[in-house]
């Protein structure tokens, strides 16, 4: 029996170490998956994070938007309320501009046809009838000295043309005022 004892005191420790060994082997397979489990949960979590950061920036942005969007509204709701205004302002342009138009082809008609070139190739509607206004004026107050028997010389500024290139050149220059070219302002 004595042997018996000693045989199972040896087997004992052989026992618990083999049972140490393999409850150590199992503690670091756990450890090992525990660890792997927790790095995978800090993917999932960095993951989540980088999501939820998408999201907010995402919500942001649509706010921004919304913000942008509702302060084109306000511009486009006051542009709205001031455009039939203008729509009226523009027509009655055009029917002043029409009727202009219709005045000046009339007093066309009884200008000399070397002035008549000069007027037609006037760029707007405002020079033709300063140019207009300058040939009335110098119809009701001729130049001191002309008289119809002055003899005529074609190279002086009494070339239509030229009077009405020089009237042009003075006007831009701002030598001449609305009176006309003739005005002795």
């Amino acid at each position: 029996m004595v042997d018996e004892k000693e045989e199972s005191k040896e087997l004992e420790p052989q026992a618990a170490d083999g049972e140490k060994d393999d409850l150590s082997g199992q503690v670091m397979d756990l450890k090992n998956h525990i660890s792997k489990l927790n790095e995978e949960n800090k993917k999932h979590r960095l993951r989540f994070k980088d999501e939820q950061g998408q999201r907010e920036a995402a919500l942001t942005e649509q706010g921004q938007y919304k913000a942008l969007a509702e302060s084109l509204q306000e511009r486009l709701d006051g542009i709205e309320k001031t455009l039939p205004s203008l729509k009226e302002k523009a027509e009655r342009f055009d029917v002043w501009s029409q009727r202009e138009a219709d005045h000046i082809e009339k007093r066309l008609a009884s200008v000399p046809d070397s002035w008549r070139a000069v007027v037609e190739r006037a760029p707007n509607l405002e020079t033709k009838r300063d140019i207009l206004a300058a040939l009335d004026q110098s119809k009701n107050n001729p130049v001191p000295g002309a008289t119809a028997s002055a003899p005529s010389n074609a190279n002086a500024e009494h070339d239509p043309k030229e009077i009405a290139r020089t009237f042009l050149k003075q006007r831009q220059n701002g030598q001449v005022g609305r009176k006309g070219l003739f005005s002795k302002d």
